[in-house]
């Protein structure tokens, strides 16, 4: 168990890590469990299956698309990084078209 102030995120027994097997839980590398521990002494854990991440391009876009308004290119530039991304496969010279997205206009 790691302990970050009142935080500590716990992969098994603390006694896994001294050399020692028992109590050990293998954890997908996604699905942390992380334990709060508060200043009366309670711990509240939440643990993910490591699935909570797991999405197509389309829910990703929309996810990253708030961050739009705080980068160097303008929105339609961004627009058009996501298009890109999006149709990758089709685009001759992506890699340079990727780039160039990139750079303030």
């Amino acid at each position: 168990m790691y302990h970050l102030g009142r935080i500590a995120e716990t992969t098994g027994d603390a006694g896994a890590y001294a050399g020692r097997s028992e109590g050990h839980v293998r954890r997908t590398l996604f699905g942390p469990r992380v334990t709060i521990v508060t200043r009366d002494g309670r711990h509240l854990t939440k643990e993910g299956t490591g699935r909570e991440f797991i999405w197509d391009f389309e829910e990703h876009a929309r996810r990253i698309h708030p961050v739009a308004p705080g980068l160097a290119i303008p929105e339609t530039q961004f627009a058009e990084l996501i298009d890109t991304c999006r149709n990758l496969d089709r685009i001759d010279g992506a890699a340079a078209r990727l780039i160039s997205l990139t750079i303030p206009a």
